[in-house]
């Protein structure tokens, strides 16, 4: 069997129409829009040398059995001429849709100034001063305590070493969005703010996640199609986890 009988996988006496469907097969499994492996662009490139080969040798002798054959050598330059030029048109088509700028991926550049906005605005409210508001507290369940009309999980502390003593808390909120980090009973025994357990200002990094992929959006400087597409991906699921975050906060 000839080298380029094997790299079709035929039989040497296979007819035109095997030869083809050989090629269409292997032509869709290794084209390189399809297989990510690195050698798939050569392996591309050896099957449609091949198939033009076969192909040239079966239509010469449909035509005459007595003209001699073109010299093998001028084939295969031209094969691979052809093979080549295929590749190109493929990898230009590629390159193209590569290329499309982040800013016409799923929405424009403009929105992601709005992502920043959101995101800067929780990150500030983060990092102010807190404030420090008095509040009744009301024991639930020996886990929660009611303060303010929110419903808070009671810090570590407590949880293990007995239940706080006293009817006003003091709340340690941030300035603008008002959650809670952290509280200390009047009267009880610990003399020093506590940790909310569960508390909404621990999913903060989900706004300096959302800051950073939508800079990363604007610079535009990522070449992949699929990174362009995980980066939006992102900024999307680290939008709607904090949302659900703030809706469940303001409806407590």
């Amino acid at each position: 069997m000839s080298e380029y009988h094997h790299i079709l996988g035929v039989p040497e006496n296979a007819t035109l129409t095997e030869i083809k469907k050989a090629y269409r097969f292997l032509a869709r499994k290794f084209h390189p829009d399809m297989n990510p492996a690195a050698d798939a662009a050569e392996q591309f490139i050896r099957i449609t040398e091949a198939y033009e080969i076969l192909i040239g040798e079966r239509k010469q002798k449909q035509r005459s059995y007595t003209k001699p054959a073109s010299p093998v050598d001028l084939a295969r330059e031209r094969a691979k001429a052809y093979a080549r030029m295929r590749y190109e048109e493929f990898k230009k088509q590629s390159d193209a849709f590569e290329s499309t700028p982040m800013h016409k991926i799923l929405w424009p550049a403009w929105v992601n100034f709005i992502f920043i906005g959101i995101a800067l605005f929780f990150i500030t409210d983060s990092l102010l001063p807190k404030k420090i508001q008095e509040c009744s507290i009301v024991i639930s369940d020996n886990k929660y305590f009611i303060a303010c009309g929110k419903k808070l999980t009671l810090s570590e502390d407590h949880l293990l070493n007995g239940l706080p003593v006293g009817d006003s808390v003091l709340l340690r909120v941030t300035p603008i969005v008002g959650y809670i980090s952290a509280y200390k009973v009047i009267g009880d025994k610990t003399d020093h703010f506590l940790r909310v357990q569960n508390s909404t200002t621990e999913y903060i990094a989900a706004m300096y996640l959302l800051l950073a992929l939508a800079i990363l959006a604007l610079v535009n400087k990522t070449k992949k199609i699929e990174n362009k597409l995980l980066i939006k991906i992102g900024m999307c699921i680290a939008t709607v986890a904090y949302g659900l975050v703030f809706l469940m906060w303001i409806n407590q």
